[in-house]
Formats: C-alpha cells, structure tokens, sequence
C-alpha cells in the first residue's frame, strides 16, 4: 500500500491514499495529517491581525476524487452522521428552518419553544420578506446551517435565488412527517431531539458535477485531533456507500485527501 505523506501541490492540503484499496487506511496516518493542518492553522492565526480570523475555528474538509463520475447524479443534500461535533452551540452555529406554510401554522405555539437555536421561516414569508438580492445575500450570511421541510424544497430555487445557491447555501431537505402523530399533534421531544442531532452530529453531502468532491467532517482544534480522525474515518465509509448507490465503484476511487 502506497501512503503520500508529503504535501500536494495545493496548499493546506494532506493527502491520505492514492490506493484503491480503501480498508487499510491508516488512523494514525490521518491523524498526523490533522496535526499538521492544525499546527499550520495556529500559525496562520498567530501572525493574523484579522480579528475575524483569529476567532474562528477552521473546517476540516475530506476530499474524494474519482476516476470517473458515477453512473447516477443526484444533487439533493445527504444527511451523514458523525460520532463527534461539526456545528452547535459551541460554534456559535446559527440554524434556519423553512417550512411549509401549514407545517408553520399548525405547530407555531411549539416551534416557539425552539427560536432561541433555531429561525423558522414560512416558505410565505421567505417569497414576502426577501425578495430583493441584499435580502437574499443577507440571510445567506446571516446563518450557518439550511433546512427545509422536505415537500418545499424543489420550490425554493426562486425565492432564494441563484446566489444563494452558488455559496453551496444549500437548505438541507428533512422529512417531518415522521415528527407528525396520528392525531397530528407533533411529537416534541422525537422533533427536538432530531434537531439536536443535526447541528451537532451531522454533515450534509451534496454531489455537485464532479469527479471531485468535498466534505466538511470536522474543527481544526488543537488537542482534539483524535475527535476529527473517528469523524474522518466514519465519513468515507457513509461518503463511499452513497457514491457506491449511484454507480461509483470503490475502484474508481483515485485519491482520499484532508483539507483546511
């Protein structure tokens, strides 16, 4: 098994494997990689006057290229789960909620227990209240993590706009059917602790055009570079199963890399 251990061409970037045989992929190699990327964070944070930059806590990115594209290509977001944090309340992560009209109007009294983490939105009031392009740019900025009730979602290309999209904005579709009881009541608890799920052991996959293709899986936080090594491993097994259903052999997987 060939391992690279050097950098690559592109900066801030370890690569982990070039080999196409992906069960022997090294933790330890993984982690070194991570200790790297994090030393070179710190550093780059420390000779930084960027007040911004200085407080921010850098993504840590997976990046799959393949040999050739899969068979199937399919741009909706994929929920992944990760054993340890990527967002939440220690990221100061802020989180929207689009939701249909009726959804919106049936449970406010109980979404309202909720908008102290999370903003919901009608799909009403986002086609009302942003409709110019600082409004849409605006809420773009304005927070972290996208989702939307799963029978909007293909609506929502409109009112959210080109730019939107083109900032990889992409509102992460959830089924809340599964949250609705009989009596249509919503079940509280199932929902709240779903949504605490989300925003603290999820990333979100969307295939794009490829055959490159980019995850975030973890924080560059030094000392804890053994929490992003697991979130590393258990994301190429979820990132290859899903390329694996759309016709992506794991033979077709050229290279593994990490990046800040």
């Amino acid at each position: 098994m060939k391992v690279a251990q050097k950098k690559i061409s592109k900066p801030k970037e370890k690569l982990i494997t070039k080999v196409n045989d992906l069960n022997n992929i090294q933790s330890s190699l993984i982690k070194k990689s991570i200790e790297c990327l994090t030393k070179l964070s710190e550093n780059t944070k420390s000779s930084s006057k960027d007040l911004l930059e200085i407080s921010h806590t850098p993504f840590l990115y997976l990046i799959l290229t393949a040999k050739k594209l899969p068979e199937k290509v399919n741009i909706t977001p994929v929920k992944i789960d990760l054993p340890n944090p990527l967002y939440g309340n220690e990221f100061s992560t802020k989180h929207c909620f689009i939701l249909s009209n009726q959804f919106k109007e049936q449970h406010k009294e109980k979404l309202s227990l909720l908008k102290k983490n999370w903003k919901f939105i009608s799909y009403d009031k986002l086609c009302k209240n942003y409709k110019s392009y600082a409004q849409k740019l605006a809420l773009a900025k304005d927070y972290d993590l996208f989702f939307c009730d799963h029978v909007i979602y293909m609506l929502l290309k409109e009112p959210l706009g080109r730019n939107f999209y083109r900032q990889k904005r992409f509102p992460n579709p959830v089924n809340l059917s599964e949250f609705v009881e009989e009596d249509q009541n919503l079940n509280f608890k199932k929902f709240e602790e779903y949504l605490n799920t989300l925003i603290t052991r999820s990333t979100f996959f969307t295939q794009g055009n490829g055959p490159e293709y980019s995850l975030k899986v973890g924080r560059l936080i030094k000392g804890q570079e053994s929490k992003a090594t697991e979130n590393v491993i258990s994301s190429i097994k979820s990132l290859l199963k899903i390329l694996e259903t759309r016709g992506l052999d794991i033979s077709g997987v050229r290279r593994l890399a990490l990046k800040s």
